[in-house]
């Protein structure tokens, strides 16, 4: 039998054979079974499959008043098994860049998706807001104005009543009548409002943020939950798989895997509070890039590739997106989304959408 020796001075050349050999696994097998041939990967299926044996309700929960919560956080409802982040290979790279790869160009991209197929998802998924929607008014959900989100642009193609104020108007407006509070990115509001955005969700509002509101915003009002690990994604499309498929917060759609839209330099997750904090998807091309690799984590979250994240806070409760809730789209092509799901939106503007209904519907009367 023959056998390859390779010595000390040779380190350049294993990295070489083991991107070889990943790529010779890769091309003998299908797109199928090379997802599954991963250890990381299997890692995330086992994951996916506990939290759906532990999720696997026919209706959303319901509090005292019959209305609609999301599960998880605090209680750790949906909580997977405990497992070491351990440090990935270059075999495993390999692998990972070849299967996601294949994934992406299985993928469909830049479909022109019109506000009339918005409103069709909305009202198919969602006919109890529809008929309670008129008792809301236009400050229910209030949106902050961002450099460079406009989460208006898919508010208005739900038909989501919604009012739009400035940044610096946070310190003066009253949140009385504001169920959701969506934050745009970058984030940059005032110090002084960041007490007021941290009372709006103790007394049960519902905060959306994305992008750079992480560490604008976010890391500010409510400190030791999640903070911005210094990362950086670049400005393109990438693989996400949906780790908690909890019933409200991705109803409309039964994907475990779909695509992200990211734009250049969004901000990277580090999730502080792993037993409040839920992961709901992650992406396997972020992963090698992120700088959680270099942190030894042990616990029942994912700590690497993040993309959305959702806990509670007080009587409320909070959704982070890396990324945006805009469609992402260059300006001449207003309707062009980047990621579409086979719904017709994009997975984090159906994640984003359904957070938002929920703030709604649980203030209704």
């Amino acid at each position: 039998m023959m056998r390859l020796i390779i010595t000390s001075q040779g380190k350049s050349f294993k990295y070489f054979l083991s991107a070889i050999l990943a790529l010779t696994i890769g091309f003998s097998l299908s797109p199928a079974s090379l997802f599954a041939k991963s250890d990381w990967v299997e890692d995330e299926r086992e994951r996916i499959n506990e939290s759906e044996t532990q999720n696997t309700v026919s209706q959303p929960a319901l509090d005292n008043s019959g209305k609609p919560v999301l599960q998880g956080s605090a209680s750790m409802t949906g909580s997977t098994p405990s497992r070491t982040n351990r440090p990935l290979t270059t075999l495993d790279l390999a692998k990972i860049e070849f299967n996601v790869n294949r994934f992406l160009q299985s993928a469909q991209t830049n479909v022109v998706v019109p506000p009339a197929a918005f409103r069709g998802w909305l009202e198919k998924t969602h006919p109890q807001y529809l008929s309670a929607s008129a008792q809301f008014s236009n400050d229910a959900v209030v949106e902050v104005k961002g450099q460079w989100d406009d989460s208006s642009k898919t508010l208005r193609s739900l038909g989501i009543r919604h009012q739009v104020i400035k940044a610096k108007q946070l310190r003066d407006i009253p949140l009385n009548g504001t169920y959701v509070l969506v934050i745009n990115c970058a984030g940059t509001v005032p110090k002084e409002s960041l007490q007021a955005i941290r009372n709006f969700v103790i007394q049960g509002g519902y905060l959306l943020s994305t992008d750079w509101s992480l560490d604008n915003m976010l890391a500010k009002a409510f400190p030791g939950y999640v903070v911005w690990n210094g990362g950086k994604t670049p400005g393109t499309v990438v693989d996400a798989t949906v780790l908690d498929h909890d019933p409200i917060l991705l109803a409309g759609t039964n994907l475990q895997r779909s695509t992200w839209k990211l734009d250049k330099e969004s901000q990277m997750v580090r999730v502080l509070k792993p037993n409040l904090v839920r992961v709901l998807a992650v992406s396997q091309r972020l992963s090698p890039i992120d700088p959680n690799n270099n942190i030894n984590l042990e616990g029942t979250t994912p700590q690497t590739g993040v993309l959305a994240v959702e806990f509670a806070f007080g009587r409320g409760r909070i959704l982070h997106l890396v990324g945006h809730f805009d469609n992402n789209s260059p300006s001449f092509r207003q309707n062009l989304i980047p990621d579409p799901t086979p719904e017709g939106i994009s997975l984090r503007q159906i994640i984003a959408t359904n957070f938002v209904i929920a703030g709604l519907m649980s203030h209704k009367k």
